[in-house]
């Protein structure tokens, strides 16, 4: 699953859903907004360094919110929620650093052009496909590929045992 966790609202059903349909030994992947996102978005830090704190808190819960974003939690959180269910944590990495965290904010505009284009003229298209493979072969690719102790991603890996 990939990026879909964090916006599921009866997520401890989930859980058990995908517990039940998982056959033993069987593997669930899935990569969520780790607890580093919000203290690694680009615009609140510039605000809170020159003194509109308030500001950059205002703009994590509203851009949480524009991408429904419910949990946005670490590796414990998910350890916990996972073994309830009876899955046991395998691995956990974190993915996308201060560099791909920048740009991942810087280009969030872009998103609220696209739904307003979406709306206006019933396409989602604003920009070539081959500007966009370009860029994530070219840049975005090394930036998510390396292990870290922190990054704005998290990318988890558990096991059913039983």
């Amino acid at each position: 699953s990939n990026c879909v966790m964090e916006h599921v609202k009866p997520l401890d059903e989930v859980l058990e859903e995908v517990s039940r349909v998982l056959k033993k030994n069987g593997v669930f992947i899935f990569t969520v907004p780790s607890d580093y996102f919000n203290k690694m978005l680009f615009f609140p830090n510039i605000l809170k360094k020159i003194g509109l704190g308030l500001i950059g808190k205002w703009y994590i819960k509203n851009f949480n919110r524009a991408l429904a974003h419910l949990h946005v939690r670490g590796p414990d959180f998910w350890k916990e929620r996972l073994e309830k269910v009876g899955l046991k944590l395998v691995k956990y990495n974190y993915f996308m650093g201060n560099k791909a965290m920048k740009i991942f904010d810087l280009i969030a505009p872009f998103g609220a052009i696209s739904r307003l284009w979406f709306r206006l003229f019933n396409k989602r298209v604003i920009a070539p496909r081959f500007l966009w493979v370009w860029l994530i072969r070219s840049y975005f690719y090394n930036l998510i590929k390396e292990d870290r102790k922190f990054g704005g991603g998290l990318i988890l890996v558990f096991r059913k045992e039983k």
